[in-house]
């Protein structure tokens, strides 16, 4: 069996909209609200998926490199919300419409939660911040 890369493990999912559109020369849409936090919501699933797949198939190998995994994963999720300062609420109503309020307040609160744990605050109150503004 194939060794697991805590380096490579969530290759599959690297490349993120904000990337995909600076490629693509859609430079003016990297910094909208919308796209930046949808983001955040289509790698909360993706991540999702990942633990689920390797979870099954790796189990006592995955086990190991697990929480250092989620831990670099979220971290990379957190660098776009840090980019949100303050969601209009038209773009809360789009979001609401695209996701649904019940997946992102779960989201948020899985991350809320996940940093409270490591007792990263700092992380905690940008998450809140956007909490808010969803219930």
């Amino acid at each position: 069996m194939k060794k697991l890369s805590s380096t490579e493990l969530f290759n599959i999912f690297s490349q993120q909209d904000h990337e995909v559109f600076a490629d693509n020369g859609m430079v003016q849409e990297i910094d909208n609200d919308f796209i930046t936090f949808g983001t955040i919501i289509v790698g909360m699933r993706n991540y999702d998926i990942l633990d689920h797949m390797y979870r099954y198939r790796y189990q006592e190998q995955y086990e190991g490199v697990k929480d250092t995994l989620k831990l670099k994963y979220f971290d990379s999720l957190m660098r776009y919300a840090s980019r949100i300062n303050n969601l209009r609420s038209d773009t809360v109503d789009d979001l609401n419409n695209e996701f649904g309020k019940q997946e992102i307040v779960g989201m948020l609160n899985q991350l809320l939660q996940f940093y409270e744990q490591q007792e990263h605050y700092e992380n905690c109150a940008i998450i809140f911040k956007l909490l808010q503004k969803f219930i």
